[in-house]
């Protein structure tokens, strides 16, 4: 039986076993060898605040900005006045980051690389994670396995720490 795989202060498993949302961990050098955990509700949403706040940030600034031109049109409509719309363009622009953000941006949040300047030689590894009804949530990219262990880690993965001396970047 399936169970959360966040790991707790004193180094327990949480064994959690109902309302699981599962996180699906895809490495491009290895297609058969995918990975995945099952996370409670308390611990997904813990890691999905940490990995999404740049992005919900922008996203409340957009919906106050729709809010507010919205406000404005129905005045400028009761007092049967022209209304000039100058805030769709910011409401635009702010979609347009969110989704780069969302596709295009290494999520370690200590990253943060632009994806589309990765080297040809470079994989994109991947999280995929899926709410317990089976839909997916979110789609996860990093740019190197550092930061794809990093978030293999906050998931509950015990991670192998090599003991050898390695060259500088």
């Amino acid at each position: 039986m399936k169970s959360c795989n966040a790991i707790l202060e004193n180094n327990q498993k949480h064994n959690v076993t109902w309302n699981l949302h599962e996180i699906y961990f895809r490495d491009p050098n290895d297609r058969r060898n995918c990975e995945s955990a099952d996370l409670c509700e308390y611990h997904y949403n813990e890691i999905m605040k940490v990995m999404n706040e740049r992005v919900i940030d922008f996203a409340r600034k957009r919906d106050n900005l729709t809010s507010e031109r919205n406000k404005e049109r129905a005045i400028a409509k009761e007092y049967d006045t022209y209304y000039l719309d100058l805030k769709q363009q910011k409401i635009e622009d702010l979609r347009k980051l969110i989704k780069k953000m969302m596709n295009n941006e290494c999520r370690n949040i200590f990253c943060l690389q632009n994806l589309e300047k990765l080297d040809r030689d470079k994989k994109i590894y991947t999280a995929h994670t899926f709410k317990p009804s089976g839909k997916r949530h979110y789609t996860f990219n990093f740019c190197s396995l550092k930061c794809f262990n990093g978030m293999k880690g906050k998931c509950g993965f015990r991670m192998v720490i090599q003991n050898k001396q390695s060259t500088l970047q």
